[in-house]
């Protein structure tokens, strides 16, 4: 699902954070469930309670209609058994009442948190970008960290390491990352012949930490500025000279690591 899937971190721990929120009200749909399971045992007390008047009351009056009554004998008698009924239909009317309010705030609270739970329970089954994916290939146990290739290249270039014990970053633009992106737990369905063999063990969403870690790398990223290549090349080696549009200072990329570093500075690959 492709709103299931950020390339922006920030982004994706904003909308962690919401959807986190909402599962709050999971402990009080639990109250109200508990309260509910109460009160409908106590309307069943009550109604049990409430039956020998019914029954009495009932007779009351097929004796009236019957002739067997005069009235003043009809209202002693009422007098004596309605009370008690009426006192116990007023109770439970009230707990009726209550949980009809109970079972309409379950249905709402339930509704505002199942889209969160969809959310949450996405990244546990799906891949997307972020995601820590652990999987078999060509007979290979291989685990990797989806991420954009900027963002990759980014984490590579400054030597920087993710806490995800150095897992290896995988580019979501690659031939696997794009087998491997919006697939769900098991054997990956993929119309390439080189992936028929990829199968997914397991896949989970990074850590909020490293999700931060990533933020910043992305908008470091998304902030660089750009440069474009001079004519000419430097000693015919492996970098060539590059500049920035706006500034006259030269900078170098190596065709190795793709690192770019100042001029009179030297590339450590």
């Amino acid at each position: 699902m492709r709103q299931f899937n950020f390339e922006n971190p920030s982004e994706l721990l904003e909308e962690l954070k919401l959807q986190r929120g909402k599962l709050h009200f999971e402990s009080l749909i639990a109250r109200l469930q508990s309260e509910l399971i109460s009160k409908k045992a106590e309307i069943s007390r009550l109604q049990s309670l409430k039956q020998p008047y019914d029954i009495e009351l009932s007779q009351l009056i097929s004796m009236r209609d019957r002739g067997l009554l005069d009235r003043f004998g009809y209202r002693e008698l009422l007098e004596k058994f309605q009370p008690k009924q009426l006192e116990l239909r007023r109770r439970i009317d009230s707990l009726q009442n209550e949980c009809s309010r109970d079972e309409a705030q379950i249905k709402s609270h339930t509704e505002y948190v199942h889209p969160a739970k969809t959310f949450l329970d996405y990244f546990d089954s799906t891949v997307s970008t972020y995601s820590l994916v652990e999987i078999t290939f060509s007979g290979d146990s291989l685990k990797y960290l989806l991420a954009p290739d900027y963002v990759r290249r980014t984490v590579y270039s400054i030597k920087e390491k993710v806490s995800n014990a150095n897992i290896e970053l995988l580019a979501t633009n690659s031939g696997l990352g794009l087998a491997l992106i919006g697939q769900v737990v098991g054997q990956v369905k993929s119309s390439d012949y080189r992936f028929r063999d990829l199968h997914i063990k397991k896949t989970e969403l990074i850590h909020d930490e490293t999700l931060r870690y990533f933020s910043g790398v992305y908008a470091g990223a998304r902030m660089r500025p750009t440069y474009r290549i001079q004519s000419r090349s430097s000693d015919g080696g492996a970098v060539q000279r590059w500049r920035d549009g706006a500034r006259s200072d030269s900078y170098f990329v190596c065709d190795r690591c793709s690192t770019l570093y100042f001029l009179g500075s030297q590339c450590e690959c």
